[in-house]
């Protein structure tokens, strides 16, 4: 599983996650909707967009890197105002940027120099987790852990899942996200591991973990990936989640997953 794609889970799931690292407040999340849009001219994908229905409020464009990338802001703001003219929305927008590390970030190019103000980095290796801050940043953190601390990490942070979300349906979902992070960073043979965080009926219940360690196996193979998220989708609906739940845990849309039902 690529490291964006569980950053994209993170956000998708906990969308106050977002507002969190950039310093505003976590009850914007319940104005937006996350959504990964497709620029049809152009045949390509904007995968983090934040979009509202209030009109005063920003689209917020996200995106995530973990290697260095020369031309990636004038990638990225290509990408952006392509966009922006393909749907002319009425908002304002800002640009959210999430680097792996600072040494990462390449060189901004002073032609786009009148653009950052509305621009919004984050580095995450100078972050820290904090039981004090909200759950998808720790989450967010917890990807980049050095192994030696990951464990440690992981268990604060299950505690802290515990403690503040009551639902039990969205933090079962939050602590499969937790553990298919633990699985991408610790793989298979740390599984024993997991077994002794978590208790015998979550991990009976863990789909995405099982399917995770399974997908290791199928690396390469696009189609088996997808047949896996497909068993993960379906494995989820019996359980009873909403078809909302499913889509926000495995990166289907809801339309998809209502789909897997026909």
């Amino acid at each position: 599983m690529r490291t964006d794609s569980i950053f994209y889970k993170i956000f998708e799931t906990l969308p106050d996650t977002l507002f969190a690292l950039i310093g505003e407040p976590s009850e914007l999340a319940k104005d937006y909707e996350f959504k990964s849009i497709e620029v049809k001219e152009l045949a390509f994908r904007i995968d983090g967009v934040f979009i509202s229905a209030q009109s005063n409020h920003p689209i917020y464009f996200v995106e995530v890197q973990f290697q260095k990338d020369a031309s990636f802001y004038w990638r990225f703001f290509c990408e952006i105002f392509i966009y922006l003219r393909q749907y002319q929305p009425i908002q304002d927008w800002q640009a959210v940027i999430v680097f792996a590390k600072r040494i990462i970030e390449p060189d901004f190019p002073h032609q786009y120099r009148g653009l950052l103000s509305q621009l919004h980095r984050v580095y995450l290796d100078e972050l820290t987790i904090n039981p004090n801050q909200a759950i998808g940043v720790n989450i967010a953190e917890l990807v980049i852990a050095n192994e030696d601390v990951a464990i440690e990490a992981a268990k604060s942070l299950i505690a802290q899942t515990r403690q503040q979300i009551d639902d039990s349906g969205f933090q079962q979902i939050v602590l499969d996200l937790v553990k298919a992070v633990l699985v991408y960073k610790l793989g298979k043979d740390k599984e024993q591991e997991l077994k002794i965080m978590f208790t015998k009926e979550e991990m009976k219940k863990a789909w995405l973990v099982q399917e995770f360690m399974e997908e290791a196996k199928l690396e390469g193979k696009a189609e088996g990936v997808q047949e896996t998220v497909r068993r993960v989708a379906i494995n989820m609906l019996k359980m009873g989640m909403s078809s909302e739940q499913v889509a926000a845990a495995t990166g289907l849309t809801v339309e998809q997953v209502q789909n897997l039902l026909k």
